[in-house]
């Protein structure tokens, strides 16, 4: 399970590493880079040279502050500084696909009949969720067959 706190902590560290380095830097797999990267504004691209996928910001890094901002961080102190706007980024980034957009989160934090979501909601992945379900045993062959005879030899068929 992810929490937005989570997801800040990844977002400091990338956005730190790439804007010292504009060159990219290797593809991280792992679900809190991606969503670090969707909220701090990175792209995906193959390299020319060595032909593997690297991540670079789409913009400047006043660019991905000016997303921060509008997601409710403090790019300087990687605080929250505005929960509603933080709720709505986090919603976004829980949400299929995955994807934060600066314009969406102007048009949902815009709207005042938008009922502010919970912050603190985690991130819960389909395998996570079956894990948190409790089991139930399936029907065993001998068990089902059991079941069979004892049902026939209470209506006398056996």
């Amino acid at each position: 399970m992810y929490n937005v706190q989570d997801v800040i902590k990844a977002a400091r560290g990338l956005r730190a590493y790439l804007a010292v380095d504009p060159e990219g830097m290797p593809h991280l797999g792992g679900t809190q880079a991606k969503l670090a990267g969707s909220l701090i504004g990175m792209r995906k691209f193959k390299c020319e040279w060595s032909g593997k996928c690297q991540w670079a910001l789409q913009g400047s890094p006043a660019w991905s502050d000016n997303r921060l901002r509008s997601a409710g961080i403090d790019p300087v102190t990687w605080r929250i500084t505005d929960k509603r706007r933080a709720a709505f980024a986090w919603q976004q980034l829980r949400t299929d696909p995955h994807h934060y957009s600066a314009s969406r989160q102007e048009i949902l934090v815009g709207d005042a009949n938008n009922e502010t979501p919970d912050l603190h909601v985690p991130l819960i992945y389909s395998d996570q969720r079956d894990n948190l379900k409790p089991k139930t045993e399936p029907a065993q062959k001998q068990h089902f067959k059991r079941e069979i005879i004892d049902y026939l030899r209470d209506r006398g068929a056996v």
